[in-house]
């Protein structure tokens, strides 16, 4: 058995859905700093008299959905009135939400006397938790996500074991014998799953080490020419880019008499995320770039991974097999081997173009035995919690939007520390530090200024260049391959720096 430690790194929007949904009375909206806040109704009941206790009960007990919509009002209310008087401890977390959606809700709201528009609308309004804790509600990662993943970059660079060519050698009546393909391509007998190889390769749930943020955003289904397809929008809560989570993979070996030929090595993983994931990762932002979305940016100490849904039929399936359905005018239905849609992350339920629009899924994987482990990070500690990381990214954001700007927010500049009035009396070069110490600032934000680095004069290039290797020696990022994209943006600090 070997183990290995594994950190992920979220690249673009990410949601993990399992089946549960926001109810109306476990959170609340905050319009004017823009989220979502998530009840702990235990504390929260322990500040609500008795006045405001029967009138819950009383919209609770109509059942309808003008009392649903009355209770989305009142608990809102309620919550405000907390706030404005100092009480916080009742907020579990504090969801970002896109600005199309708070529109939205408070459209959603106004029509309390339009039933027939408030059925409609009201039925749109679900909005997807992704996976989380039940400790702690933090969003994870689950292990079983992460290995399915794996799975299907295994079974495409070993899709020559199959001993069909194409997926209609796999056709059963009017589906599709995916056991049989997947037994073959992995050498195992279909009717005792106990000798799939997988077996033995057990991971962990994958937990947040960094401050981890969540958003609430539009899912919308596009045409590859970049029109809008038909369906409806989904709602969905996603783990934000920059957004690290870390968990354990082991490979276990087989027994004698266990029926598996062929255990899976960390070797078989790493060589499979290379081979499939970085081709589908090339093939899509060729797609975008036509489609004029901005392509995630890698920071390339990693391998790629597609998480989660609407990674894409193509990152789901199995190359030269694929049977993915396509659904035409008046419900007719054909198989081709791609998909003619792509799903995307918007902040309108209808963008009105794809500029801003982002892929979903994409993250970075990396592996590491105990000893390499400690040579990427070292001892440092540096994990914050995410309630705190939270906390920091919603003051900052309130003091971008003039809120509460009598309030002062420490950080440390130049090695010391200086109290900020919303960012004033900053230079350009101070705030670009800021961020970028920031451990909640996102990795495509990261990336424009190393890009814009040579902007400034010399003194604060070594500056900026400093603050982004400390940066990079925390996220196990500054000694990479040769090979990693990486490695380029490294070398050019190490010049500024002096150290090549």
């Amino acid at each position: 058995m070997r183990a290995y430690k594994v950190r992920i790194r979220v690249v673009s929007p990410v949601h993990v859905g399992t089946g549960e949904v926001f109810e109306p009375t476990s959170f609340f909206v905050n319009e004017k700093e823009g989220y979502l806040g998530e009840i702990d109704f235990e504390k929260f009941w322990g500040y609500i008299s008795n006045e405001d206790m029967i009138k819950f009960r009383e919209l609770c007990r109509e059942g309808n959905l003008r009392s649903l919509i009355k209770l989305y009002d009142f608990v809102d209310s309620l919550c405000t009135r907390l706030l404005e008087k100092g009480i916080e401890d009742f907020v579990l977390r504090k969801i970002d939400l896109c600005q199309g959606l708070l529109t939205h809700y408070k459209r959603v709201k106004s029509l309390v006397k339009k039933t027939k528009d408030l059925h409609r609308e009201f039925n749109r309004f679900t909005i997807s938790r992704t996976a989380f804790s039940p400790n702690d509600n933090h969003p994870i990662l689950p292990g079983s996500s992460v290995k399915g993943s794996l799975r299907t970059a295994l079974l495409n660079l070993k899709k020559n074991n199959a001993s069909g060519s194409s997926g209609e050698d796999y056709k059963k009546g009017r589906g599709y014998d995916s056991k049989r393909l997947e037994s073959e391509i992995l050498n195992y007998d279909p009717r005792r799953i106990n000798q799939d190889p997988l077996r033995l390769v057990k991971l962990s749930d994958f937990r947040p080490i960094t401050g981890t943020r969540t958003r609430v955003v539009y899912a919308v289904n596009m045409r590859k020419d970049g029109e809008r397809a038909r369906g409806p929008y989904q709602i969905l809560e996603v783990v934000e880019p920059g957004s690290v989570f870390e968990g354990e993979i082991v490979f276990g070996y087989p027994e004698e008499g266990s029926g598996i030929r062929v255990p899976v090595l960390r070797e078989d993983v790493t060589g499979a995320l290379e081979a499939f994931y970085s081709k589908e990762q090339e093939r899509e932002e060729e797609l975008l770039r036509r489609m004029d979305v901005d392509v995630p940016l890698f920071p390339g100490s990693g391998l790629p991974l597609r998480l989660g849904r609407h990674s894409g039929a193509e990152c789901v399936t199995i190359e030269g097999f694929r049977r993915i359905m396509i659904r035409g005018r008046g419900g007719q239905k054909r198989f081709d081997d791609h998909a003619t849609t792509i799903w995307l992350a918007s902040e309108e339920y209808n963008p009105l173009s794809t500029t801003a629009l982002r892929p979903f899924g994409w993250v970075e994987i990396d592996m590491f035995t105990e000893e390499e482990y400690r040579e990427r990070f070292g001892d440092q500690d540096d994990r914050t919690t995410s309630v705190d990381l939270d906390d920091i990214a919603y003051k900052e954001r309130g003091k971008d939007r003039g809120i509460g700007n009598e309030d002062s927010v420490t950080r440390m500049v130049d090695g010391g520390d200086r109290k900020l009035e919303g960012g004033n009396g900053l230079s350009e070069y101070e705030k670009v530090i800021l961020k970028i110490r920031d451990q909640t600032t996102d990795d495509n934000t990261i990336m424009d200024y190393f890009r814009r680095i040579d902007q400034f004069e010399d003194k604060e290039q070594q500056e900026i260049a400093l603050a982004l290797k400390e940066r990079w020696q925390k996220e196990g990022r500054w000694k990479v391959s040769k090979k990693r994209k990486q490695y380029k943006k490294v070398q050019r600090i190490k010049e500024i720096l002096g150290e090549s």
